[in-house]
């Protein structure tokens, strides 16, 4: 929460879709107005004060009105986005959402039960209403227009500018303007001449620059003709360059006119799958495309808002392959990668046949675990898994890790990946972490956050040796994975077991390299035979985060025991 002198100013959780297809997120104003009162053409004279301020208040000798003039309080959160807000994009496709924003933290409405008072509540049940209500409006000002119109017209006037530190993946379009909404007489819509509102271009793994076209239809519903002036406005993420087929666009009464988005991505920096310290990161290109009327009376002088959105990342391309029967080595080599990957060594103890069982973002091809010692008695493990899809956030998901560290056949700990502040606080927050569950003590440990990049096929899963009673004097354990897509449904239990020493391991674990675009690196291996018949591998996993979603990332390489 974001609170300043007494106030506060969010937004709240996205949600489904509301009235006219848009969705709820939104931002509050302070105790002025829940819209902005200079938009609106009202004023509404308030005063606010802090509690420890009251006796001051109440002790004044003169009226208030008189002896006070009208002072700014500051209010930071004003016009900002609440921490517990939801934010885009989409699962699966990578297109922006939400699409709006609207009043939603604070708002004073009814409370049931109470007579006639009412209550401050927050979230999208709060916002959603704001959203319908414009929506109405909309309707009740445009009642021969298509739903889609009507649609195009609540989302196209909304005002990033209204919103601070404004991001589209989080406020859509900007703050719903109900003005807006209800005078315009142009709207703008997309390919196959659907009313578009947001720019998407989706998801995009690059191994060249990226460019896509938008064409956009400027539609006057109206007929009195009208000029805009086009321009775009870059918000934040990677680098890019937007380019417009023109700067002005003139559409007659009840016709239509064209304009041409044109996106290029560099693809050298477009960014990888963490940032410089090691933290997984969402690469995003953002911004929006505004149509400002040329005229005071144009389009009743409201202005137009396309966001525009896309998910680059760029890739490396490496490959491994294992040669030498006598000095074995792994050959790695990133052809045409237009970064460097990163080749980190697994013991490959588990593959998984395609079912369909479950969503194939979740569906594991094949899981390995390595070992990195951090003292002479203790050990991080980090089991592997690599799915066949390529997932939005690897936190909807599940992968539960039964591990036997006695030999005994019955697992005594469960290594399972969830949503952090599901586990930790109740609440969602999109993050995925470890979690350690002893069967025997029915206890829960929290291990570490996972690392699996936004839009990958990789879920790396951390957990200290110690705290499965995993020593040097009792290094081997066994496991088995069962997967969960997040969907509610049965999970797949992945076939066989695996078999691992977390101190003397039958192969080489643990390396760690980067491969350079266009060069080739060669790395000695090692398979110990006597281990291999205690804790046997299938081979070698080398994974490369960066690599294109799917089995690239996960390089298996067999060995013939």
């Amino acid at each position: 929460m974001i609170v300043s002198r007494g106030t506060c100013s969010f937004v709240a959780k996205a949600s489904a879709a509301t009235a006219a297809g848009a969705v709820a997120i939104g931002v509050v104003n302070n105790a002025a107005g829940l819209f902005n009162p200079a938009i609106q053409g009202v004023t509404i004279p308030f005063i606010e004060l802090e509690k420890s301020d009251s006796a001051k208040f109440l002790s004044a000798t003169a009226p208030v009105s008189a002896t006070i003039a009208p002072a700014k309080l500051p209010n930071a959160g004003f016009k900002l986005a609440a921490n517990s807000s939801s934010g885009g994009p989409r699962t699966g496709d990578g297109a922006l959402k939400p699409d709006v924003t609207a009043p939603g933290v604070n708002v004073f409405s009814t409370s049931i039960g109470t007579g006639n008072a009412g209550s401050y509540e927050s979230g999208t049940s709060m916002a959603a209403p704001h959203v319908a209500g414009v929506a109405a409006l909309a309707i009740q000002a445009h009642h021969d227009w298509k739903e889609s119109g009507v649609r195009a017209a609540v989302v196209e006037t909304a005002s990033p500018t209204a919103i601070g530190n404004y991001a589209p993946r989080i406020e859509g379009a900007g703050l719903v303007e109900a003005v807006g909404a209800t005078t315009t007489d142009v709207t703008v819509a997309g390919d196959e001449d659907r009313e578009l509102g947001l720019l998407s271009f989706g998801v995009a793994e690059l191994t060249h620059d990226f460019h896509g076209d938008r064409d956009l239809i400027v539609r006057n519903h109206g007929r009195i003709p009208a000029t805009f002036t086009a321009t775009a406005t870059r918000v934040d993420g990677v680098p890019h360059t937007v380019t417009l087929s023109s700067s002005t666009v003139s559409v007659g009464g009840h016709d239509d006119a064209s304009l041409r988005v044109s996106l290029t991505v560099p693809a050298a920096t477009a960014g990888s799958t963490h940032d410089a310290a090691g933290n997984d990161v969402l690469q995003e290109v953002a911004g929006y495309i505004t149509l400002q009327p040329t005229a005071a009376s144009a389009n009743h002088g409201v202005s137009l808002h396309l966001p525009y959105y896309l998910v680059p990342r760029a890739r490396s391309n490496v490959s491994a392959r294992l040669g030498g029967e006598e000095n074995p080595n792994i050959s790695l080599q990133n052809r045409n990668g237009v970064i460097a990957g990163n080749a980190d060594f697994y013991a490959w103890g588990l593959k998984n046949p395609r079912t369909g069982a479950i969503a194939e973002s979740f569906e594991p091809r094949a899981i390995g675990v390595q070992s990195n010692p951090i003292s002479a008695t203790d050990s991080i493990l980090v089991f592997a898994v690599n799915t066949y899809g390529r997932f939005s956030n690897a936190a909807l998901g599940e992968y539960d890790i039964a591990i036997d560290v006695n030999g005994d056949g019955v697992a005594d700990f469960v290594l399972f990946s969830a949503d952090m502040g599901s586990i930790l606080t109740g609440n969602n927050n999109g993050q995925i972490g470890t979690f350690l569950f002893n069967v025997a003590t029915n206890s829960l440990t929290p291990e570490f956050p996972a690392d699996a990049p936004t839009d990958g096929s990789i879920v790396l899963m951390p957990v200290f040796a110690s705290d499965l009673g995993i020593s040097p004097k009792n290094p081997r354990f066994s496991y088995s994975v069962t997967a969960f897509d997040g969907s509610g449904s049965a999970g797949e239990a992945v076939p066989g077991t695996g078999f691992f020493n977390a101190f003397t391991p039958a192969v080489s674990n643990a390396l760690f390299l980067s491969v350079a675009p266009n060069t080739t690196t060669d790395v000695p291996v090692a398979v110990d035979p006597v281990e291999f018949t205690m804790t046997p591998a299938i081979g070698f996993m080398v994974v490369t985060q960066d690599n294109l979603s799917g089995g690239s990332e996960a390089a298996l390489l067999g060995l013939e025991h």
